[in-house]
């Protein structure tokens, strides 16, 4: 069994990256029951990823939107023949080409979702209207569909206005090193203390949709009651989402006394980021999944999470009680809500169940498992 993976579009350090190399870190042929993976990928994306013996790595020269379009659906089939794959996988969720049989990974959950209404009136949404579309056509005709979450698979077939063939839920995993050292009750967090701050944390990528304009004049207005907190927001910049931020946080805190913003940061120094924090804070409006929160939790973090079906689905599937609070955008009380854990007597502490969490390498195992049992019943 060769199976063949185009993630010729799978840039930067988000989830998608880190979905892909955690498959590859936990992938092997003799358990995974296949000889080869070939896998398209960007020179910069190349460089990210695990190398190993098994694994042959096709670097493809930068493009623009169309050339890769253009190459994807003209020639990535027959290359993959010439590699004798017996099936593709698609982390972005898109194919237009004859290869069969082919599956996608629907993880991109804005292009279905209101949320897209934040970039109205700009490129990106029509860019959010053609991915939509496009998605919707690759799904329809695809062998299989693996969702991320059940989330976004009620949402995609609400709007595709049908059930997809085929499709199975897969969610990601949590890495162990985002985990205490060791299995006993770690405390984060237990009352403020006047003289030192409460450290809050977010990690998302400055985009509009993520709300972080939101939460920074959220925090902005604690600090001005007179309770020391410092945010850290932690992520890439984007296009439509860095400047907002950048402009509201130097109108709240010039000087960056209680607002510290990091760019985006390798997957693998996240960890220490989780570690010194007090308090996890995510604020996003619309998430297929939602690995922050996950890692948050594995973490073992007191969390105020923005009310979204995604969200909870993560939470209830660690079958732990973390102590994760739940605030609505709509009727915007985070700062009410950030204020009651801050003045909560409660020790906010909580015993880990260590082996009580999904593993990425559980989630490799199902991804190929899954690509496998197709592609056997196509052959």
């Amino acid at each position: 069994m060769i199976i063949g993976i185009d993630a010729h579009n799978v840039r930067g350090n988000g989830g998608s990256l880190v979905h892909l190399k955690e498959l590859l870190n936990n992938a092997f042929p003799d358990k995974n029951n296949f000889e080869k993976l070939v896998i398209w990928v960007s020179s910069e994306t190349y460089k990210k990823l695990p190398q190993k013996t098994f694994i042959e790595y096709i670097v493809l020269p930068d493009r623009n939107y169309f050339s890769a379009f253009i190459w994807q659906k003209f020639k990535l089939g027959k290359e993959a023949k010439l590699k004798k794959c017996n099936v593709l996988f698609f982390p972005g969720g898109i194919y237009h080409g004859k290869f069969k049989p082919y599956v996608v990974f629907a993880q991109s959950m804005l292009p279905f979702d209101k949320a897209r209404s934040f970039y109205k009136n700009t490129l990106f949404i029509w860019m959010l209207n053609i991915k939509k579309l496009l998605m919707l056509r690759s799904f329809k005709k695809a062998n299989g569909i693996i969702y991320v979450s059940g989330t976004i698979k009620k949402q995609v077939e609400k709007v595709g206005k049908q059930i997809y063939r085929n499709s199975i839920v897969i969610h990601h995993g949590v890495s162990e090193n985002f985990k205490p050292k060791n299995n006993t009750t770690v405390q984060h967090f237990v009352v403020p203390d006047k003289n030192l701050p409460v450290k809050l944390l977010t990690v998302a990528s400055h985009a509009l949709h993520k709300n972080l304009i939101y939460l920074v004049n959220a925090v902005s207005k604690i600090k001005r009651e007179g309770i020391e907190v410092e945010l850290k927001i932690v992520g890439p910049s984007t296009k439509y989402g860095t400047k907002e931020l950048i402009t509201e946080v130097n109108r709240l805190d010039p000087k960056r006394k209680f607002i510290k913003i990091t760019d985006d940061v390798d997957y693998e120094e996240l960890p220490k980021f989780y570690e010194d924090a007090d308090i996890f804070i995510i604020t996003s409006l619309c998430e297929s999944f939602g690995l922050p929160l996950l890692e948050a939790i594995a973490s073992n973090i007191p969390i105020l999470y923005q009310k979204l079906d995604s969200f909870n689905e993560i939470i209830e599937s660690t079958k732990q009680k973390p102590l994760c609070v739940e605030f609505d955008y709509a009727k915007n009380n985070l700062k009410n809500k950030l204020l009651e854990m801050l003045n909560s007597k409660a020790n906010f502490n909580e015993k880990m169940e260590l082996n009580s969490f999904r593993s990425w390498e559980d989630c490799s195992n199902e991804t190929f498992k899954y690509l496998n049992n197709l592609a056997s019943e196509k052959s």
